[in-house]
């Protein structure tokens, strides 16, 4: 159960201790529910931490919920849709429960060191922004998710399971492909990882799920509903 008065006296001394960000939310990783400070209380916004950056379901590179997983701080950058620029740092929470972490969010446009004034609003930077957030979840060379999503998000979706939700996980690798390296090179074997990854990438999208690559040629694909 959040503790409202606890977690208010703990904020404030975090407003103290970090008074140069400019907005201080705490949030609940299992349902990323935001509770906002301000005018020197603590509120239930009513919303889930990923709206205010205009999307529908959870970042699958969500700071805090990779704060709490890893009981460490950690710091990323975001963009809004007009092309605004914020750093976040998330602090895990441990003493308000385990999952529990507190967002401190500046906006930095402004106060860059760069700017692509040529293109205008900073779309170029809000570019590269967005592709160093999915390189932080993505394999680069194929486009599925690495281990270290695959780490995390896996152990999320074995907690969350319940017995009337089928969850189906497989492990999978191409056998001797050694051997396709070896006797056609390994620009034959690329194409062959790269067909692979696209074949279950479909599939994983097709039937509610996900897929990683977890090494060379070993890979994971999780499905959820009994599609």
């Amino acid at each position: 159960m959040f503790d409202l008065e606890k977690a208010e006296q703990f904020i404030q001394k975090q407003t103290q201790r970090y008074p140069l960000f400019e907005y201080y939310r705490i949030v609940d990783v299992d349902s990323y529910e935001v509770y906002e400070w301000k005018k020197s209380h603590l509120m239930a916004t009513g919303e889930h931490c990923y709206q205010v950056w205009s999307r529908n379901c959870a970042c699958r590179n969500c700071v805090s919920r990779l704060a709490v997983d890893e009981n460490r701080s950690i710091i990323k950058m975001e963009t809004t849709q007009d092309h605004r620029i914020f750093l976040i740092e998330s602090v895990p929470l441990k003493e308000l429960g385990d999952h529990y972490a507190l967002e401190l969010i500046k906006e930095v446009t402004d106060n860059l060191l760069f700017a692509d004034h040529d293109q205008k609003n900073n779309v170029m930077l809000t570019e590269i922004i967005y592709k160093m957030n999915e390189l932080s979840t993505h394999d680069s060379y194929t486009g599925l998710y690495n281990k270290r999503f695959m780490e995390h998000e896996l152990k999320r979706e074995i907690s969350d399971w319940k017995e009337e939700r089928p969850l189906t996980i497989a492990l999978l690798d191409i056998d001797q492909f050694k051997t396709v390296n070896d006797n056609y090179g390994h620009l034959v074997g690329d194409r062959v990882i790269l067909a692979l990854s696209e074949a279950l990438k479909e599939c994983a999208e097709s039937h509610n799920g996900w897929a990683c690559r977890i090494g060379g040629d070993e890979f994971l694909i999780l499905f959820r509903g009994d599609q």
